[in-house]
């Protein structure tokens, strides 16, 4: 199942849009240079990545369930590119 969760592809998001704050590079968004230079480009970011703004998927609550009744033992996942 696909959550559509932006911090899944944070690094594809960061590599595609250097222009979009006008970075050298994709990296650039966590150089305090840059910061102190441009602060509005890392607070975008962060305030797109901030815990809270995405509701879980009902896979995510199934494995809470499970977890909460001691059911999971281990949970493995692998971020493949689409």
């Amino acid at each position: 199942m696909r959550a559509s969760h932006p911090r899944l592809a944070w690094s594809t998001r960061l590599t595609c849009r250097p222009a979009a704050h006008r970075r050298r590079s994709p990296e650039a968004i966590f150089d305090i240079d840059y910061l102190v230079e441009r602060p509005e480009a890392f607070y975008t970011l962060a305030s797109e990545l901030y815990p809270g703004n995405f509701k879980p998927t009902t896979s995510h609550y199934f494995f809470r369930l499970l977890q909460d009744k001691g059911l999971l033992h281990g949970c493995w996942c692998a971020t493949c590119p689409p």
